[in-house]
């Protein structure tokens, strides 16, 4: 590679294949840069299923969520896969304080300023039409019928035939150390090779921190956690699940935040996939991750599938864990770099976030910031410069043997 490039992505995740895609279909050269291979189990994106969902207690999100379901709708047309199972969504509990799926009630009125439907369940109304079991007298639903099923593997196939169709370069193995940022554009040091780009879109997930640092003395204040998950069997006694959330107050130290999927074919046939909205094992540093699933977190979500679910074994199969990147206020960076860093703009940065139900949009996004294209949906949310995003310390020059330009008190190009 010795020609500079256009636009090099960091991150082979779905939100940095849908990036290239979109920068490469508006005629760019880009070069994907992943330090495992795409669609790897060892960021965010583990496993077959996520959700697309639109019940936010932020109208804001909603919106966003229902932009990103129309792109992916156009993607389902263009590559001929099917990525969206519309299964619904039920959200049931107790109004709680904030949590990072929201509020049980606020949602409503999200729903009725953006004229969506959504129908209201009493407890009883739960327990009739589906398989729950033992729910508190106080619980309460809200389904809306317009949520869907990600098929994780269909996503990341359908990306990967995007960026096959517009020529990007996908390169597996190559672990960035490095971004050297200057005026004439930006120098990647990865294990393999170095290369040089006109910008950088910086899609890493919970890795994000591992280049941030060595280059620009700063790191995302990342809360990571080993995401806990597991199937459990369907003994055709009742019918299938929706896809559903619980609300409910903490209890014996733990979140009692739970969620689950509907036996879906790409999934594990037979089999509902349930778990809590909690890690045992958080950490700030991803080297320090581990593999095996926490017993306690599996522990916890047997004891719920004992006492809510009727027609589920309670054994945990194929279980497994996601690694998530957290910031303090559960929102994602989309951005460029800050504008203490000598030329900013060089560098788009996505991070952090329950993002997969946004990624042809954020995808999207950072092309429209890497090429200098305006963006029409308003992401001052996201902003890199928020309060608690970041953690500012010297950079380690080591990396690589060259010297990384930052922390220089300049504006924004």
């Amino acid at each position: 590679m010795d020609a500079q490039i256009d636009i090099a992505v960091v991150g082979g995740g779905i939100i940095g294949l849908m990036a290239a895609a979109a920068v490469a279909r508006r005629g760019k050269q880009v070069v994907v840069l992943e330090q495992h291979f795409p669609g790897t189990q060892e960021g965010s994106s583990a496993e077959h299923v996520r959700m697309w969902r639109t019940l936010y207690t932020e109208i804001s999100h909603s919106q966003l969520a229902y932009r990103a379901g129309d792109l992916y709708a156009t993607i389902e047309s263009e590559t001929s896969r099917k990525i969206l199972h519309h299964h619904g969504l039920l959200n049931f509990g107790i109004e709680t304080d904030y949590t990072p799926e929201g509020t049980l009630l606020t949602p409503v009125e999200t729903m009725r300023t953006l004229n969506r439907p959504v129908r209201l369940l009493s407890r009883r109304d739960i327990e009739r039409e589906y398989p729950f079991k033992n729910l508190p007298a106080d619980y309460v639903g809200i389904y809306h019928a317009d949520n869907a099923v990600i098929d994780v593997r269909s996503a990341f196939i359908a990306a990967l035939q995007l960026c096959n169709k517009y020529h990007v370069r996908v390169l597996p193995r190559h672990r960035v150390r490095r971004l050297d940022n200057g005026d004439d554009g930006v120098g990647i040091v990865t294990d393999q090779t170095s290369l040089k780009a006109n910008k950088v879109i910086l899609a890493a997930g919970a890795y994000t921190n591992q280049i941030l640092k060595p280059s620009f003395g700063i790191e995302l204040d990342f809360l990571l956690w080993d995401m806990c998950f597991a199937y459990y069997k369907l003994d055709g006694s009742r019918g299938n699940y929706p896809m559903w959330f619980q609300f409910d107050q903490a209890r014996n130290g733990h979140s009692n935040l739970f969620y689950g999927f509907p036996d879906v074919p790409f999934g594990r046939p037979g089999f509902v996939r349930v778990a809590v909205d909690w890690a045992s094992h958080t950490f700030t540093d991803v080297d320090d991750r581990i593999y095996a699933p926490p017993r306690l977190d599996l522990e916890i979500v047997r004891e719920f599938v004992l006492e809510r679910l009727a027609g589920v074994d309670s054994a945990p199969v194929d279980a497994g864990r996601a690694l998530m990147a957290h910031l303090p206020d559960n929102l994602s960076v989309l951005d460029y770099l800050p504008s203490t860093c000598q030329n900013n703009r060089n560098i788009v940065v996505c991070a952090a976030g329950w993002a997969f139900k946004f990624a042809p949009l954020f995808g999207d996004i950072c092309a429209r910031l890497a090429l200098g294209l305006p963006v029409s949906d308003d992401i001052s949310e996201f902003s890199i410069s928020r309060p608690s995003v970041l953690r500012f310390g010297p950079v380690d020059d080591t990396v690589g043997g060259q010297q990384s330009r930052a922390l220089k008190p300049v504006q924004d190009d």
